[in-house]
């Protein structure tokens, strides 16, 4: 059987999405955890992607909310991803401009995730291929709201001396959105540290894989061609946030959604002056906008950025 799929990227991380009715949800999803390694390689050999993002929707409401399953390039489950949410719903405003029920009024798409957790996007703008997208993303546990943040913190100080990168270490931060992060400010963060920390780090805190992201701040400003809404241009923080990042079931990737909001709210929580503003964060896929949201149990997240459709196409899911 063949499946139509979209190609979509959201600041470098990309991913191949799907439609499907939700009455066959479980079957589908079980089907392409087990395709999900062939399909993500980059080789040749598949799509290439950094996850597989899945949207189901019953034929008699096609609107809101969706359902939507992320599985990693490793064939596990996510149960967030902030840069898939944000193509995802760019992805979805498109499918209803196609049905002729796109509303102008009406630029918001909800998710029902993993769990049943909902979540809510809002397109700022669209012009396609591109759009840019905010996402709520939700409350966040930051540290010692973490049970596990001082193990992890203590071993990853540890692993990071045996592999003679202690010095390089300035600070080290842990932050729970949906999906473990630990946050390593450092003196000239790069891929190169990424790659060694990342898979060392994966089971610090007695943890199933953690996101690992590798960042130094920076004096760098944002360009007004960065097709920046309104909205945010004129509340950006004055520095950019450097950051790589290793992510769990993907290895290093061009950006992460989640991610920048854990080195957004770190950094908000260093710098009270910030608060209010959006931190700027750039990874190798381009720039990421983060704010704290503080009615929600004081680290609520606001992710921006833009998502841009690639290209369509089917692949074989049996035989």
């Amino acid at each position: 059987m063949w499946t139509r799929f979209e190609k979509w990227q959201g600041t470098g991380n990309d991913f191949i999405i799907t439609w499907n009715d939700l009455a066959i949800k479980d079957s589908f999803n079980a089907k392409l955890a087990g395709l999900a390694p062939n399909l993500c390689l980059r080789s040749g050999t598949g799509i290439g992607a950094d996850g597989l993002l899945n949207i189901f929707y019953s034929p008699e409401h096609i609107n809101n909310p969706l359902h939507l399953s992320i599985i990693n390039s490793d064939g596990s489950f996510a149960v967030t991803c902030g840069n898939g949410l944000r193509v995802a719903a760019l992805a979805a405003r498109r499918f209803r401009e196609g049905m002729g029920m796109a509303d102008d009024k009406n630029k918001s798409q909800d998710f029902v995730l993993k769990g049943g957790r909902l979540v809510s996007c809002y397109v700022e703008s669209m012009e396609f291929p591109r759009g840019f997208v905010t996402v709520d993303m939700g409350y966040a546990k930051i540290n010692l709201q973490n049970s596990w943040h001082t193990a992890a913190i203590d071993q990853a100080h540890a692993i990071a001396n045996s592999l003679g990168l202690g010095s390089r270490i300035k600070n080290c931060y842990t932050c729970e959105i949906g999906n473990n992060h630990i946050v390593i400010f450092v003196d000239g963060a790069s891929a190169d540290l990424a790659r060694i920390l990342g898979p060392a780090l994966q089971n610090i805190g007695g943890l199933d894989g953690i996101n690992v992201h590798i960042v130094h701040k920076d004096s760098e400003k944002v360009s007004s061609s960065n097709n920046i809404p309104e909205t945010l241009r004129d509340r950006l923080t004055p520095h950019t946030y450097i950051t790589h990042t290793w992510e769990r079931g993907a290895g290093l990737t061009g950006a992460c959604g989640s991610g920048a909001c854990s080195v957004g709210l770190v950094s908000q929580d260093l710098d009270p002056k910030a608060e209010n503003f959006w931190s700027v964060i750039k990874m190798p896929g381009g720039f990421l906008y983060v704010k704290v949201d503080r009615r929600q149990q004081g680290n609520g997240a606001i992710l921006s950025g833009e998502g841009k459709f690639v290209y369509a196409g089917k692949f074989l899911t049996d035989g």
